[in-house]
């Protein structure tokens, strides 16, 4: 708890929010600290994304989790590349540990036998995703920092898609869900 508070007050810090250094708009504090929540949900959940899948790749039997595995270590790899060259460009240092509620999810799937990887995969999927698409709406509608808002509005088509093809791929237990 306490690292991830330092990692709260480094971000805001970085922003240049503590101290009264937010612009005069009515919402600035508000938005201020979306901003800082944005970067510590979007760095931990490109991370989940990335470490999950690899983990796919190595123990799940489906040919479909397989290939969803990869185009999301592909795509959460690059848009966590990104992310990471907007940060150091506005010299703020990212977290580098999974949030909690993401090490647990990456934790369940450590531990998921292998009978049930696949159904535990695609529920941590859908988890992360619908996560990750409310919290990009959020940062692209009412976040305060102007590069983050753009990395999130040009993220946030991708990340729909993806939670299209999870719920397509979870409807009716199909295709390498339940086992």
């Amino acid at each position: 708890m306490r690292r991830s508070t330092g990692w709260a007050v480094a971000l805001a810090a970085g922003f240049g929010w503590l101290a009264g250094a937010a612009p005069a708009d009515d919402k600035s504090p508000q938005n201020a600290k979306m901003d800082v929540k944005f970067v510590q949900g979007a760095t931990s959940g490109g991370l989940l994304e990335v470490k999950s899948s690899e983990l796919a790749l190595k123990k799940s039997v489906s040919a479909d989790v397989k290939k969803f595995a990869q185009l999301m270590i592909d795509d959460h790899t690059k848009a966590h590349k990104e992310l990471l060259a907007l940060l150091k460009r506005k010299g703020i240092e990212p977290p580098n540990d999974l949030m909690p509620l993401h090490q647990a999810m990456l934790d369940r799937l450590t531990k998921a036998a292998a009978g049930g990887f696949d159904k535990e995969y695609w529920t941590s999927q859908l988890a992360a995703h619908e996560e990750a698409v409310a919290l990009f709406e959020a940062e692209a509608k009412n976040g305060q920092d102007v590069d983050l808002k753009a990395f999130a509005t040009k993220t946030l088509p991708t990340l729909k898609e993806h939670l299209k093809m999870v719920q397509d791929m979870t409807k009716g237990g199909s295709r390498g869900v339940g086992e």
